[in-house]
């Protein structure tokens, strides 16, 4: 079966925000922080400002090098507006 994709948009929130769920069928995911603010993102949940994974910046793509099923989190260090725009690819 050929890889297909799914984008979703995730508003900008200082909230801790669960971006994907568990998956089996995730291949890989893209996230784009298209807000003017730095985002703070987590392979997991609990994702705080000081516990996280990678921190994106302003307007700046992350791909996940490798293949991750499991939950995916993210907070903003302040409020603002904007989304983050996550591709899925999956089988």
């Amino acid at each position: 079966m050929l890889p297909s994709a799914n984008v979703t948009s995730v508003p900008r929130t200082t909230t801790p925000t669960t971006f994907l769920g568990i998956w089996k069928n995730r291949r890989g995911f893209m996230v784009y922080n298209g807000t003017g603010g730095s985002l703070y993102l987590k392979l997991g949940s609990g994702v705080s400002t000081t516990s996280y994974t990678i921190l994106i910046g302003s307007n700046t793509p992350w791909v996940c090098p490798f293949s991750y099923s499991g939950v995916v989190s993210g907070v903003w260090s302040g409020a603002g507006s904007g989304a983050a725009l996550v591709t899925e690819v999956y089988s």
